[in-house]
């Protein structure tokens, strides 16, 4: 995300930072993950536990590819370390439990 969207990035950063400090929230859902990218940049530094929701079967795919793939494991915090789970369903069908 940082490099595809500098200024998205910089933005939600601040804005996170602003308002969470530097305490780490439980859990996020990020939905429509796609492959994971805002949460491997950006929202693993204020939460402990994200879980990615998506639609598309080949987005959560992706996210759980990206984990593994050694140059990102290189440059970036491996996401098995903050990644909580994958969702795939549509938000419309998705029975959410507590």
């Amino acid at each position: 995300m940082e490099d595809q969207h500098p200024l998205a990035y910089k933005t939600l950063s601040v804005f996170l930072q602003k308002y969470f400090g530097d305490k780490k929230c439980e859990r996020a859902l990020e939905v429509g993950c796609g492959g994971g990218i805002l949460t491997r940049d950006v929202l693993h530094k204020f939460y402990k536990k994200i879980d990615l929701f998506d639609a598309n079967i080949l987005a959560v795919a992706k996210a759980i590819e990206n984990n593994s793939d050694p140059k990102i494991s290189k440059t970036k915090p491996k996401m098995n370390n903050y990644i909580g789970s994958f969702h795939c369903s549509k938000m419309q069908d998705y029975l959410f439990k507590h």
